[in-house]
């Protein structure tokens, strides 16, 4: 079977870089209005729903007890009579998208993994319409939607914390088994492994 090659489709030729960088920095400001209220780094101020603190009592463990024990520990003792951290079904610490915020910047940035997560599926759309061959409005709008979509902001207003940064890679994923079926080689592969896998890692 005879693979498609980059001459052949025409959705593979580049953007002009100022037009890409435009077009991420849209996205970006989109991501940012739907998610400015998780910027607040007050300690004093948690997110919201039942569940919040039950689901993100790992990343807030890792954020704790690694500075103060300079390695990571194998049980969190924060909640309840505490946990296994790193033997846990929603442990996110494999997830860069949450360790890294929360690592910089202590339990607080626990809510900024929810404005990442905003950014994260807004680029997910404009991939998705990338190679669906979308135009320039089709890949604003549909990163849009990605950002906007009303099970994210629901599961936001519950505390459902794992629920919430899952949503962010469904995108990439539908972009991975498009991109197979229309025979690309690599870089579905790529993209489907590295997403389910974080799929994986998100609680």
């Amino acid at each position: 079977m005879a693979y498609n090659t980059p001459s052949t489709i025409p959705y593979l030729k580049s953007l002009p870089v100022w037009q890409l960088f435009s077009e991420l920095i849209v996205i970006l400001l989109i991501a940012l209005a739907a998610s400015y209220q998780y910027l607040d780094l007050d300690p004093n101020t948690r997110l919201g729903g039942v569940e919040a603190e039950y689901l993100t009592r790992t990343a807030f463990g890792l954020a704790t007890l690694l500075p103060e024990m300079g390695y990571i520990p194998k049980w969190q003792p924060y909640l309840e009579y505490g946990d296994p951290l790193l033997e846990n079904p929603v442990a996110t610490y494999f997830n860069p998208f949450v360790t890294v915020p929360t690592l910089l910047l202590g339990p607080p940035g626990i809510k900024i993994t929810i404005v990442v997560t905003a950014v994260v599926a807004g680029l997910g759309g404009w991939v998705l319409a990338r190679t669906l061959n979308l135009g320039l409005i089709g890949r604003l709008l549909l990163a849009a939607l990605c950002i906007g979509k009303g099970n994210m902001h629901a599961y936001a207003f519950a505390g459902h914390y794992a629920l919430i940064i899952t949503q962010a890679y469904f995108p990439y994923i539908l972009a991975a088994l498009v991109g197979m079926s229309k025979g690309f080689r690599r870089w579905p592969l790529i993209l489907f492994g590295l997403f389910f896998s974080l799929l994986f890692h998100s609680g």
